[in-house]
């Protein structure tokens, strides 16, 4: 890859609606939610494949981003897994609303991460999930699985 990779971003109009995006929030196919939406397939679509070499070496780490970044792509339908360490959990976990399914995606897929990793995820830890990056994500993982293998060698 020849450029610089930036961690997804929202857009600027995003960020400070016109009024008229305003009003038309919500409109699955006019509303500013599908331009965001647009942005997001955009931005990943400029990313490939050597987005790998930003996770580390460690192969815990990096098995756990594999995972994750399956589940992230299936429930989402984002076209590539080509994800950074520092891509907002929020953003790829965004779907405009009004989309087949959009309603409960996020919670389906953080249940799906809870099945695969044999661990317990509490509401404060989701809610804190979506104010994280995902190489923070992966490393809330990691130190859950480390409780639970130390629990499981005490008992």
């Amino acid at each position: 890859m020849n450029h610089k990779v930036e961690p997804l971003a929202r857009s600027k109009r995003w960020k400070e609606p016109t009024a008229l995006d305003n009003f038309l929030m919500g409109m699955p196919v006019i509303g500013l939610q599908a331009s965001e939406r647009k942005s997001i397939i955009a931005q990943l679509k400029r990313r490939d494949a050597s987005c790998i070499t930003f996770w580390s070496k460690d192969k815990q780490r990096l098995e756990i981003f594999e995972s994750i970044s399956k589940i992230i792509q299936e429930y989402f339908r984002h076209s590539n897994r080509y994800f950074i360490p520092d891509d907002p959990f929020e953003i790829l976990l965004w779907e405009p609303p009004g989309l087949p399914g959009s309603n409960l995606a996020i919670e389906d897929a953080l249940m799906d991460l809870e099945d695969k990793f044999g661990i317990s995820l509490s509401e404060q830890d989701c809610i804190k999930m979506l104010n994280m990056t995902l190489g923070e994500v992966v490393d809330l993982i990691i130190g859950k699985l480390s409780i639970k293998l130390q629990i499981n060698s005490k008992g």
